[in-house]
């Protein structure tokens, strides 16, 4: 009892009349057997006499029922790795928020492309976790830098200074055009931290005298508005949502943030127009558009929107969470393109599967920022930069971003001559790098659910009339030579009605995947062939 006796006393000598107008009430809950040496659960309460009980709290012989619940299980040895994949669903459906159209599939452990189900099966993924996973599943130098840097210090808050953080942001200033970092937890956070970034700088450069754009507007007044590009994405939260033009993610949330213009993807002409008129701050638009349907921009209208925002003042932002950090063969995906931003939002890859988020600008952006202006509490930890720095040594090791081109090329020229001009149905692939579609005239739907039954993880590129029936292929940059033949041969057509596992086919596979042990180099496999539609 000498522990509750000195947290007592330090609790009284800290909070002084601060518990004056409530009363601390402690339990101390001892084993049985032990005479109070092993408490096994505290319980420190502070309310006012007049709070009213919540009507949650469960009785003291309902948490006791739970905590012996639990602690039967474990001694039972039920883990997330012996639970079925049903049961696990079951509890899905009963405690998580409804957001998420999940595949009937449990995954608990994933080694390089590879990735294990709760009854063992295997699946070759070629999703990387929505190009999250950049070195792979269960990669060694990556885990090396999260567990070392766990057993030192995980967090402590942006009031304070961290080495990881300030190495970090040093790494990204070096290798792009930009003078400073903010960081965030993820892509959605990135883009709102750009969209304040731009309003702000924009309010501090209208109130420079040598600013005359207001003349054009008969009142001195900062550029609010934002330009976007249909069929991008830049997030669901609200301010990226704003600016995100699919309406099956806008209208259940409307009336988003005003001064929102969506124009199509490529038309210098009409951004033009509007962008001379003063009110625009900010124009978003990713290089590659992934969710879009995979398409590069065309380098003459990043160019021009370059030359626009030099001659109006407004800021140029590209968004990088899914196109960045080695996706398309270069570091960033506006490489090629001759062009630099004023802004740039990264996320997806950098910490190989850990939250986080970056924008990267100028000093010009960053001049116009204050303390206060934005900020997050669990953004920048030594624990997620330690694993960026970590992706970023991988990224950035000779012969790593041209192995991601000489794949992607691979991949596209595969997917190419074994289905286009060969299927009906696939009207084209387009690509750059490991960012990898094929176009089809149908629902992509039936395609991702036949190849997930025969091993193979895919997924479709949005949800509208225009990418329906886009399949996406986005595997990490570790990806084996020859895997792309494997690939492929999940989607092999036969002239059947619809897409369901077939009869299977016996075919010898050359991996050279370092993954278990069990798949040999020239193992054979019996693949189920299914119909491509």
């Amino acid at each position: 009892m000498a522990a509750a006796t000195n947290i007592a006393s330090y609790s009284s000598s800290v909070w002084g009349n601060f518990t004056q107008s409530g009363e601390f009430l402690r339990s101390w809950s001892s084993s049985a057997g032990n005479g109070g040496g092993g408490g096994r659960v505290v319980r420190v309460t502070a309310c006012s006499a007049q709070s009213p009980p919540l009507q949650w709290q469960q009785s003291d012989a309902a948490r006791d029922a739970a905590v012996r619940l639990a602690e039967e299980r474990l001694q039972a040895g039920m883990s997330a790795q012996n639970l079925s994949s049903q049961e696990v669903m079951d509890a899905d459906k009963k405690y998580l928020v409804p957001t998420y159209a999940r595949a009937p599939l449990v995954f608990v452990s994933g080694q390089g492309c590879w990735l294990t189900d709760a009854e063992g099966k295997e699946y070759l993924d070629m999703t990387a976790g929505i190009a999250v996973n950049a070195l792979g599943h269960g990669d060694e130098s990556w885990l090396k830098a999260v567990t070392e840097q766990a057993s030192v210090l995980t967090h402590v808050s942006n009031l304070y200074h961290s080495i990881p953080q300030v190495k970090l942001a040093e790494r990204l200033v070096q290798s792009s055009f930009a003078d400073r970092v903010f960081f965030s937890n993820s892509g959605t956070e990135a883009n709102e931290a750009a969209i304040k970034f731009a309003r702000k700088y924009q309010r501090v450069t209208s109130e420079k005298e040598e600013d005359k754009r207001w003349l054009k507007l008969g009142k001195q007044e900062a550029a609010t508005e934002l330009v976007a590009f249909k069929n991008g994405f830049h997030g669901r939260t609200l301010g990226a949502l704003s600016i995100t033009s699919k309406i099956q993610y806008r209208t259940p949330f409307e009336p988003l943030i005003p001064g929102a213009h969506f124009f199509d993807f490529g038309d210098l002409e009409g951004v033009e127009k509007l962008v001379r008129g003063g009110k625009v701050a900010a124009i978003f638009v990713e290089p590659v558009q992934g969710e879009g349907g995979v398409y590069p921009a065309v380098a003459s209208f990043l160019r021009g929107l370059r030359k626009l925002c030099d001659e109006t003042g407004t800021l140029l932002v590209f968004d990088e969470v899914q196109c960045g950090l080695g996706r398309t063969g270069k570091l960033w995906a506006h490489e090629p393109y001759g062009v630099h931003p004023d802004i740039m939002t990264l996320a997806k890859p950098l910490a190989g599967g850990l939250p986080i988020g970056a924008v990267l600008v100028t000093e010009a952006v960053s001049s116009a920022i204050s303390y206060g202006d934005h900020g997050s509490t669990f953004a920048g930890s030594p624990l997620v930069c330690a694993a960026a720095l970590s992706v970023m040594d991988r990224l950035q090791k000779p012969g790593f971003l041209e192995s991601v081109t000489s794949k992607g090329c691979n991949l596209r020229t595969t997917l190419t001559e074994k289905l286009v001009g060969k299927n009906k149905h696939v009207t084209e692939v387009r690509g750059v790098g490991l960012l990898v579609g094929v176009q089809l005239d149908v629902s992509a739907n039936p395609v991702v659910e036949a190849a997930r039954e025969a091993g193979m993880i895919l997924i479709t590129a949005g949800k509208d009339q225009n990418t329906q029936g886009f399949l996406k292929f986005i595997p990490h940059g570790k990806l084996r030579d020859r895997l792309d033949d494997y690939a492929w041969q999940f989607l092999r057509s036969n002239p059947r009605s619809e897409a369901c596992p077939k009869k299977e086919t016996e075919h010898a596979l050359w991996l050279q995947e370092q993954a278990p042990q069990q798949r040999l180099v020239g193992e054979t496999w019996r693949l189920p062939r299914f119909a491509f539609f």
